[in-house]
């Protein structure tokens, strides 16, 4: 639910940093790809097994902290 409403906020702002760090998440939505002006993503200490492709597609992102999750 938290997760709805940062994608909620973010769409059609600049929302540059998201930290989502040791909210015990399983899984993030695809949505996370169009927040085009993205630069910090912090994911982790979760329970992640695997990370979205379309955080591929974040052009501006320069750092993605996904430690500490269940990821191969």
């Amino acid at each position: 639910e938290e997760v709805v409403g940062i994608l909620q906020e973010a769409s059609g702002t600049g929302l540059e940093r998201v930290d989502l760090s040791g909210r015990q998440l399983r899984f993030l939505p695809e949505a996370f790809g169009r927040i085009r002006s993205l630069v910090v993503l912090d994911i982790s200490s979760n329970q992640l097994e695997i990370i979205p492709d379309s955080i591929a597609g974040l052009e501006n992102l320069e750092e993605l902290n996904a430690s500490s999750n269940l990821l191969e």
